[in-house]
């Protein structure tokens, strides 16, 4: 896999070179991230928000990127019953925030005046910049004296011990529609590599975005 990331990445640098700077953007929008193959996982809600850039090939094909700060992580429940340690219930509620660079391919087809299709696909890059973890564990029954009926802890989602690693590669796909200086996205956001530095929790990033965009056009026409 990161072969094809360097041979794509290589791809883009060489496809530049030949490229048009058409224009810039703002994006943002709605986050729905979990942890793939985490069986315990919830979907939680976040956000995403950046600045893209245009590369015109010719009129059907452009190379796009940008930089984003986009939210992810997920929420999990477990359930312990009564007969086991008095019973309790834990959530996790885990939350990072990511610089992220994607480098896609789009496939801009016309289907109406001064309205295109978007068909989008590459590689993104992220770097974890911040989060925080929260643990809240709540007990059925009370607990011998001196302990807690409920507890909560809150460490740093990317620490050194237990956390996640800083550094994470994905896929980007995704599909769209652009009207004039106006866009709208759906895409998925799937990482390749588990989060966990030490790999006792394995898991990936996998993320639903839904987003607005208006567009600069740099274009001379």
């Amino acid at each position: 896999m990161r072969k094809v990331l360097i041979l794509f990445v290589a791809l883009f640098i060489c496809i530049s070179a030949q490229a048009q700077f058409s224009g810039i953007g703002l994006r943002a929008g709605l986050n729905i991230s979990t942890i793939n193959d985490y069986i315990m996982a919830e979907s939680k809600m976040g956000f995403h928000a950046g600045a893209i850039v245009d590369f015109d090939i010719n009129d059907y094909f452009y190379l796009e990127s940008g930089l984003y700060v986009s939210q992810k992580g997920c929420k999990s429940t477990v359930k312990v019953p009564e007969e086991y340690s008095n019973g309790y219930v834990t959530t996790d509620n885990f939350n990072s925030y990511y610089l992220e660079l994607p480098i896609l391919a789009s496939l801009r087809i016309p289907v109406m005046e001064n309205g295109f299709l978007l068909l989008n696909i590459g590689p993104a890059f992220s770097y974890g910049v911040g989060g925080k973890t929260q643990t809240d564990t709540t007990y059925y029954k009370e607990q011998p004296p001196g302990a807690p009926y409920n507890s909560s802890h809150t460490f740093e989602t990317f620490n050194s011990t237990n956390g996640f690693k800083h550094f994470d590669i994905g896929a980007i796909m995704g599909v769209g529609f652009k009207w004039r200086e106006f866009s709208f996205h759906f895409n998925y956001d799937y990482s390749f590599l588990v989060l966990n530095e030490q790999r006792t929790f394995m898991g990936s990033n996998g993320v639903i975005m839904f987003s607005l965009g208006y567009t600069f056009n740099l274009k001379d026409d």
